[in-house]
């Protein structure tokens, strides 16, 4: 039986040992679900939005508070105490909370809207993460199978069964498909540290990994009426509605600032009486428009209201564009989809293979094989680069139409 001194050294290398592991397993690939509730959580912009509702939220207690009164000291003979409250119960008030009121109407719609926008943006960078992924590992794959050719023409060389100068086209092509892994593993590395960008990572690592396959799936979308939806659910539509008649009561809040709001006072003499025998006297006060009308604000309100409507007018043009946009992207993604995925790159598989062992018995050149290698490595890259498309434009027209469209 080893000694305390042993055991505990065993110990502390067993530790030692399993902590890598422990960090990898902590650190295991992330599905799009997970990488999204970390990005609604963590990513800057919506917590931005979260805290212009807390603002917003604020600014509505502000405008529903009663005003504090007023409380001064008139030193003499006698000396009068003074205190005086605003009567804010006038339209003024109820024009005020109500413009409050939908001004947070409104940073709630911006933070659905931010939220909808970062989940699209997320969504499309974890779909680069997946191409990225896919192409440097077709990458690795061709620059495996032209090193296995240059090795095996360097033997055929020595042997005298292959001339130098095909040795040397083997050569070049590797040290082309050495550099696209490369390019392939720094667009890799991009990909991810954008994507944890976008999740709100404080230190971005570019051996971070997703859970997840680059593959075409059927989807049942309704394309017809994504128009349709857009206009009765995005976010930011309601927003500009919203401050549409925020701005509205803040027009009528102007015009009626032109009443005056009576303030109350009760006054107070301690020592002498005043000529009704009491020490105390009531009165009224008010604030006399005869210099200032209140034009310039009714004026600044006005531009404010038209520019409102002119925003919002805006909108329902650009989402009317961006719909009809979204459903030809995805028409077109789905269809160059589908069609590799029915056969295509089965075709350029065994296209690769018919030349492998051609080239094998002897009845292709190496240039056939090489043509037949890069045409293959394309057909992948396109089948590739067609699906990320397809998913990505399905993500956008959830996007336009401001609902979730996919399961």
């Amino acid at each position: 039986m080893a000694p305390p001194e042993g055991r505990l050294r065993l110990l502390s290398v067993f530790v030692v040992l399993a902590l890598p592991a422990l960090a990898h397993a902590a650190a295991a690939p992330l599905t799009l679900p997970q990488v999204l509730e970390v990005a609604l959580r963590e990513n800057a912009d919506v917590r931005q939005a979260h805290v212009h509702l807390t603002a917003a939220r604020a600014d509505q207690r502000a405008a529903g508070a009663l005003p504090n009164p007023d409380f001064s000291l008139a030193p003499g003979n006698p000396y009068q105490y003074i205190w005086s409250a605003s009567l804010d119960v006038g339209p003024q008030r109820l024009y005020r909370t109500r413009a409050a009121s939908l001004g947070t109407d409104a940073a709630h719609s911006d933070l659905s809207d931010q939220a909808q926008q970062v989940s699209f943006d997320v969504r499309q960078a974890f779909f680069d993460v997946l191409l990225a992924d896919s192409l440097q590992t077709l990458a690795f794959e061709e620059e495996d199978i032209v090193r296995q050719l240059t090795e095996a023409d360097s033997i055929r060389v020595r042997a005298g069964d292959l001339s130098a100068s095909e040795l040397s086209r083997s050569a070049v092509e590797l040290a082309q498909v050495e550099a696209a892994r490369t390019h392939a593993v720094a667009a890799l590395h991009r990909a991810r540290l954008t994507l944890q960008e976008l999740m709100g990572v404080a230190h971005p690592d570019t051996g971070f990994t997703v859970s997840g396959t680059l593959r075409f799936e059927p989807l049942d979308l309704p394309l017809d009426s994504v128009e349709a939806l857009a206009l009765h659910s995005r976010a930011d539509l309601a927003a500009a509605v919203n401050r549409i008649d925020q701005a509205k009561e803040l027009q009528a809040e102007a015009r009626s600032n032109v009443i005056p709001i009576p303030a109350l006072s009760l006054v107070h003499q301690r020592d002498v009486p005043f000529t009704n025998g009491s020490n105390y006297a009531v009165g009224v006060s008010l604030s006399v428009p005869i210099f200032d009308w209140n034009g310039a604000a009714r004026e600044r309100a006005s531009a404010a209201a038209e520019g409102a409507r002119i925003d919002e007018a805006r909108l329902r043009a650009q989402i009317t564009s961006a719909a009809a946009s979204a459903v030809e992207d995805h028409l077109t993604a789905r269809a160059l989809a589908s069609r590799y995925a029915s056969g295509v790159l089965e075709q350029a598989r065994a296209s690769l293979e018919s030349v492998r062992y051609g080239y094998a018995r002897g009845t292709h050149s190496l240039l056939d094989l090489l043509d037949a290698l890069r045409s293959y490595g394309q057909v992948r890259s396109d089948y590739y680069n067609a699906v990320h498309d397809y998913w990505v434009s399905a993500y956008a027209l959830t996007r336009v139409a401001g609902k979730e469209l996919l399961p």
